[in-house]
């Protein structure tokens, strides 16, 4: 599963919209937006630590098995 299917999922299990998860991470709602139509991934670690307190969930659950997030990351290399 990919890192924009799990924040969706997460965030709808939660119930809240992309607005309500921008407000509990401190985040641009347009990031939020960005990350779930897997345009954007976090570039830092504490993104990730955000994310994952915001929807109740690990950092590991959210990096693992995400072969976006390690292509980006080669990419950029």
């Amino acid at each position: 599963m990919k890192l924009s299917e799990k924040i969706r999922m997460l965030r709808e299990e939660e119930g809240f919209s992309p607005e309500e998860l921008a407000k509990r991470t401190d985040l641009p709602v347009q990031v939020i937006y960005a990350f779930e139509n897997g345009k954007e991934y976090p570039k830092h670690s504490r993104t990730y630590t955000k994310l994952a307190e915001a929807l109740d969930t690990s950092v590991r659950f959210l990096m693992e098995d995400d072969t976006g997030y390690a292509e980006a990351n080669s990419a950029e290399r």
